[in-house]
C-alpha cells in the first residue's frame, strides 16, 4: 500500500501543510474510519498546534467522500477545538486527497 497525500484546508488559511499516511487501499468504510484516526488525527493534531500555537484536539471525524462510496477524492472533514489563550472554539478542517510531483 502507498502512502496517500492529504491537504489541510481550513476556510481563511493558507499553506497549512499536507499529511502522508497508507490509509487508502482498505475494504471498507469502517476500516477507513479506523485507520484515519489511528494514522491521520495524529499527524494532524501535531501540525495543528504547529499552526495555531497552541494545543488543539479532534471532536468529530466525517468521511464526506471516499473511494467505498464509489465517489473520489478522498475527503475527510474534522471538526477541531483549537485551545487558544483567550477563548476555545471550533474550526472545521478538511482533508482532500492531492498528488505530490
Amino acid at each position: 500500500m502507498e502512502a496517500t497525500y492529504l491537504q489541510i484546508k481550513i476556510k481563511g488559511e493558507k499553506n497549512i501543510g499536507f499529511i502522508g499516511a497508507e490509509i487508502e487501499g482498505v475494504g471498507s468504510e469502517k476500516l477507513l474510519k479506523s485507520r484515519i484516526t489511528q494514522f491521520v488525527e495524529p499527524k494532524l493534531v501535531t501540525a495543528l498546534k504547529e499552526h495555531f500555537d497552541c494545543q488543539v484536539k479532534i471532536q468529530t471525524c466525517e468521511v464526506v467522500s471516499s473511494p467505498q462510496k464509489n465517489q473520489k477524492p478522498l475527503h475527510v472533514r474534522l471538526n477541531v477545538v483549537v485551545c487558544a489563550d483567550s477563548e476555545d472554539y471550533v474550526e472545521t478542517v478538511n482533508l482532500k486527497k492531492t498528488w505530490l510531483y
